[in-house]
């Protein structure tokens, strides 16, 4: 028996998921809702995440898509 190799992850050491960071971008940078609205709908559910870390997650996420936000700009 072999083992899957484990999936990348877009922040190492980090509990935060794909689909969560894509959640909180879309919501902060589509739907224009602030980081501390954001915290205040997730305390509504029992969910401790400050909006100082998902600050610190949106920087980090930027700083990943960096490389593909410069080609896009060249295409167009």
């Amino acid at each position: 028996m072999t083992e899957a190799p484990a999936l990348l992850e877009m922040i190492p050491k980090s509990n935060a998921s794909a689909s969560v960071l894509a959640y909180i971008a879309a919501a902060k940078y589509v739907d224009t809702l602030p980081l501390y609205r954001q915290e205040a709908i997730f305390k509504r559910i029992s969910l401790d995440l400050s909006r100082q870390t998902m600050a610190c997650w949106m920087i980090q996420v930027g700083d990943k898509i960096a490389p593909l936000i410069t080609l896009i700009r060249e295409e167009f």
